[in-house]
């Protein structure tokens, strides 16, 4: 295979990217593309917009970047790429009726025969080869030369090679008539996602421009969340307009970072709740990540003070250990928790009653719940970010009252402040036991 590669290689200089420079020269451009083609809404003659391009931009192209110089890029290949650039300033697909219904995204996967399916996996070696045909065949479609090239290596294979090929599409067919398994669903997701800004800026720009789908001169901008498999939020930006010369919006809004992105996401992580498998006996845990140790160290007081870390980088299970670890350890500071004597309030920390038992419940007012346990894992996040935050400030978030026993555990207090202790006798401060048990 090698040998037919080296055999069909011809030393051509290929423009593969445009420069800043070159790209800038051809956004000058873009209006009178748009308002040739675009401004009508009749129907424009086959092949009349590649002759537009090639007769206007191409040789303006040459004159202004290689004007002086003597190897000049493949004229045929430059003239696909020029007219592939425009094409995609045009934000739209055919001016058919077929173009307004957008095709399913994950629409399920076609049977392959050995060729197709060693298409896939050679992809870029034909690809590769397709460019070398440019000088023997520069009349060709792009599609043309892929699929001569692809039919050339397939062919150069030796028979076992290709039955090979055969039995991996056989056997790829057979999964998609059992259906798509847990990974096959989780793969395409998460492609999916790695491909979710490119999706949505297709959306918008569909949307822009003078054409049937257009509706004119319009610019975007949009900030989108995805709650990836692990529990971490990714976030995303990107702005549309027609005049793709313009910086986006970000580039104008001051300190947009801090101002814009941030209070984003932490709204994001709210509407975007992770759900983690469940353990049998109601522990919720994500078994598909190792328990993480994080060194919590304290202030001259005793109270807790977690160590720097990001939050998006702890596994949602984690998260809720190290907020509950947290509160218990401020809860020990408080004078309560020491061994043998009270718990966590954990059901009052679960309501808005928690203001009765903290110094400053302020920054955490608009959570339903600071009990781990029952608050979702979007306020979970929330909560250890705000913790990190203030610590930061020098402050120490959820510190309780130092007087708050009463408050607590009203009735196991009063019971106990009632009785009278005779010398030497202990007092058993330990929680009660259940109904029925001894």
């Amino acid at each position: 295979m090698t040998t037919l590669l080296e055999h069909h290689r011809v030393e051509i200089f290929l423009k593969n990217k445009f420069t800043d420079d070159e790209t800038g020269f051809l956004r000058l451009h873009v209006p009178t593309w748009l308002a040739t083609f675009y401004s009508t809404e009749g129907a424009v003659e086959k092949g009349v917009k590649k002759l537009w391009v090639d007769n206007n931009i191409y040789p303006l192209f040459i004159e202004k970047f290689y004007k002086d110089i003597a190897q000049k890029p493949n004229a045929q290949y430059l003239k696909d790429k020029l007219y592939r650039w425009f094409l995609n300033r045009k934000n739209s697909a055919s001016r058919g009726p077929q173009s307004c219904r957008r095709r399913s995204l994950l629409k399920k996967p076609r049977s392959l025969g050995g060729l197709a399916y060693f298409a896939l996996e050679k992809r870029d070696e034909i690809t590769q080869q397709s460019r070398y045909k440019i000088a023997s065949s520069p009349g060709d479609k792009p599609l043309d030369r892929y699929r001569a090239a692809r039919r050339e290596l397939w062919d150069a294979l030796d028979e076992d090679t290709k039955a090979l090929y055969q039995r991996k599409a056989s056997e790829y067919n057979k999964t998609l008539v059992a259906g798509p398994t847990t990974e096959v669903i989780e793969s395409v997701g998460r492609r999916n996602q790695d491909n979710i800004i490119q999706h949505t800026m297709e959306a918008l720009g569909d949307l822009s421009g003078r054409h049937w789908r257009g509706h004119g001169d319009v610019a975007f901008f949009v900030m989108g969340a995805c709650r990836r498999k692990d529990g971490q939020l990714s976030t995303f930006r990107g702005s549309v307009s027609n005049d793709e010369a313009n910086d986006g919006f970000q580039t104008f809004a001051p300190d947009f970072e801090n101002n814009i992105r941030a209070p984003f996401k932490e709204w994001a992580s709210k509407v975007l709740p992770y759900s983690f498998p469940q353990k049998e006996g109601g522990a919720a845990r994500d078994n598909g990540h190792n328990s993480m140790t994080i060194p919590m160290s304290v202030h001259e007081d005793g109270f807790p003070l977690l160590p720097g870390l990001d939050p998006d980088r702890v596994p949602p299970y984690e998260a809720k250990v190290i907020v509950r670890k947290y509160l218990e350890e401020a809860w020990k500071c408080s004078g309560y928790g020491s061994s043998h004597t009270l718990d966590v309030p954990w059901d009052i920390l679960g309501t808005k009653d928690r203001s009765r038992i903290l110094q400053d419940p302020k920054p955490f007012e608009h959570f339903q719940s600071l009990n781990p346990a029952d608050a979702s894992i979007g306020d979970t996040y929330n909560i250890l970010g705000i913790i990190l935050s203030q610590q930061g400030k020098g402050q120490q978030p959820l510190r309780f009252l130092n007087a708050i026993a009463h408050i607590a555990y009203p009735r196991r207090i009063t019971e106990t402040t009632n009785q009278v202790v005779a010398h030497n006798t202990r007092i058993d401060f330990s929680p009660p036991k259940p109904v029925g048990q001894a």
